[in-house]
């Protein structure tokens, strides 16, 4: 199919009907997601865009990039809990279900930027008002082959969100209520690997619960429990950041579902609403174990008997407690997922995308074939002798400069905290120096590193490579003259450095960005914006953070070009 540039295609009568309306149904029971490796991708369905402001934080719909809807399906009836293993009131180790599929989050980015462009069909999956997706099937992994152990680096969580907790955390385990410079007597549990020691309080006495290693009975140190500690609060955070994700309720409520989350578990550890607590001051100081073994308040509940197993090091790993206890807080607080579950009705500005009206269609299918009839994906970024290479180079070397001075002008330090976009490869870094604008980072999707300039130049001058090379053989076909041909493609230039630096209707890829609110724009009201990223910026995102396959190689570069040619024929 060839494409004239200088003419838009025959519209259809309906541009908004271009693709098929889905049909919604719901879904009885859910009880696991698909992996995103092993699931075919299905499309978004989004509710109507309307301003951050005007949203009630319990009522709020998701469009746009603002909702990552990730595809779930039940699983074989094979008695298994929602978390994925085997029911069992704590979860053991030899119950993990056998033959599930190993749950990765390295490579969750690739699918849900994937979902962000797919049109509606009518094999949608919605969910019913009282039912929630189960949480993705789990298998034991040692921490180092955990794929989101970066979150953790030289022993700090860099999370912006989990790092307040695991701050909080490691503040109360070295406080007063949880240390003591005198040994007393300890009362060891007869059956779980915890102890209520008795130091002195004045002319009288206190107990303190403490955590014992499960091998030696000896007291875990407060430094071992703040490692333990931020081990299971990563996993937590990627987990929950996954099951939101697949409700789907909207990104800008994503920050207080973790938030609430952390505070459920600090308070399950240090202040249960029924049962013993795990650290700091025990309750009825003047009763042992076993002197009050019917005592409610001597009595552990699940949930702390999960954490003491996990705490004790009787877990090798932190994902069977993770599993645990996100299923039991999923269930304790379906009502409010619920309530903040997208809408089932496609959105007007879902159907009104550029790419899906049936011009946009018809220009990347063809410049789509135009890129693997020319070898797009194979171009060498080595080709710098030839004619054409040098007058691209001389074109493109303003753009350029221009991308690396952005770039060098949204320095970062080392060791500042990240906010990451949900299911996207790409972060606010939190700077140490406090207000002022904060730089996005794009993430390398599957070793969760920030990317720097020698990363990220290479794939921008790639992009303008390949495709000023595909618009030179489309402009072949139209008869212009030299300097009517270098003036569109620096257009197309211009237009691929303002779509990463300075967009209008979405955050940049490379620079700083205001946060009025201290925390990153996707979870602030005060953005005011339907989306945090572009259809076209989410196509560059995938392009500087992923593996350039052959497929992502032809496609970026063409849909690049469709979109600044319906871009120019709006202006």
């Amino acid at each position: 199919m060839e494409f004239n540039l200088n003419e838009l295609p025959a519209e259809s009568s309906d541009e908004g009907s271009f693709f098929p309306t889905p049909t919604p149904y719901s879904i009885p029971t859910v009880t696991s997601a698909i992996l995103p490796r092993k699931r075919k991708e299905q499309p978004a369905i989004l509710s109507p865009a309307r301003s951050r402001a005007s949203r009630s934080r319990l009522g709020g719909d998701c469009s746009g990039s603002e909702c990552v809807p990730l595809r779930f399906a039940g699983e074989n009836d094979v008695g298994t809990s929602h978390s994925g293993v085997r029911e069992s009131p704590t979860v053991d180790d030899s119950v993990v279900e056998s033959g599930t599929s190993r749950y990765n989050t390295g490579n969750h980015h690739t699918a849900a930027i994937q979902l962000f462009h797919a049109p509606p069909d009518d094999k949608v999956m919605y969910l019913s008002d009282t039912t929630l997706p189960g949480l993705p099937p789990l298998e034991q992994k040692g921490w180092k082959e955990i794929d989101y152990a970066y979150l953790i680096s030289h022993g700090v969580v860099i999370e912006e969100l989990v790092n307040e907790f695991s701050n909080r955390f490691e503040k109360k385990i070295y406080s007063e209520d949880c240390q003591s410079n005198h040994s007393g007597s300890i009362d060891r549990h007869p059956t779980f690997s915890c102890a209520r020691i008795t130091i002195p309080d004045g002319s009288t006495f206190k107990k303190m619960a403490k955590i014992l290693h499960h091998g030696n009975f000896f007291t875990q140190p407060s430094w071992r429990l703040y490692t333990l500690y931020n081990r299971l609060a990563v996993c937590l955070y990627k987990l929950h950041g996954e099951f939101c994700s697949q409700i789907p309720i909207p990104v800008l409520h994503h920050r207080d579902q973790q938030r609430k989350l952390f505070e459920w578990l600090e308070n399950q550890i240090f202040a249960p609403t029924y049962g013993h607590p795990l650290c700091g001051i025990a309750p009825m100081p003047e009763m042992t174990w076993r002197s009050a073994a019917s005592e409610p308040q001597l009595k552990h509940g699940e949930i702390q008997l999960e954490l003491i197993k996990y705490f004790s090091e009787a877990r090798i790993d932190p994902i069977i407690s993770t599993s645990y206890l996100l299923g039991v807080y999923r269930t304790e607080h379906a009502t409010e997922y619920s309530a903040l579950r997208q809408s089932a009705i496609p959105s007007s500005e879902f159907l009104h995308r550029f790419s899906m009206k049936a011009s946009f269609a018809a220009m990347l299918e063809s410049f789509t074939k135009l890129a693997i009839n020319l070898g797009i994906a194979r171009i060498s970024g080595q080709d710098r002798r030839s004619g054409k290479a040098k007058q691209h180079q001389a074109l493109a070397l303003p753009y350029v400069t221009i991308f690396e001075q952005t770039f060098r002008d949204a320095e970062i330090e080392k060791g500042e905290l990240r906010s990451h976009f949900p299911q996207l490869p790409i972060a606010l870094c939190v700077q140490k120096r406090g207000a002022g604008p904060k730089p996005l980072r794009t993430i390398n999707a599957q070793g969760g590193k920030i990317n720097d300039l020698k990363t990220v130049r290479p794939r921008f001058r790639s992009l303008l490579r390949s495709v000023d090379y595909l618009h030179i053989e489309a402009l072949r076909k139209l008869q212009l003259n030299e300097s009517e041909c270098v003036a569109r493609r620096k257009s197309v230039f211009q237009f691929l450095l303002d779509s990463v630096i300075q967009p209008e209707d979405s955050l940049p890829l490379v620079g700083c960005v205001e946060t009025p609110e201290g925390i990153a724009p996707w979870y602030s009201e005060s953005y005011g914006k339907p989306r945090s990223f572009g259809e076209l910026q989410l196509k560059i995102l995938e392009y500087f953070a992923e593996d350039l396959t052959p497929e992502l190689l032809n496609h970026v570069p063409a849909f690049s070009l469709a979109a600044w040619h319906h871009a120019d024929s709006h202006h």
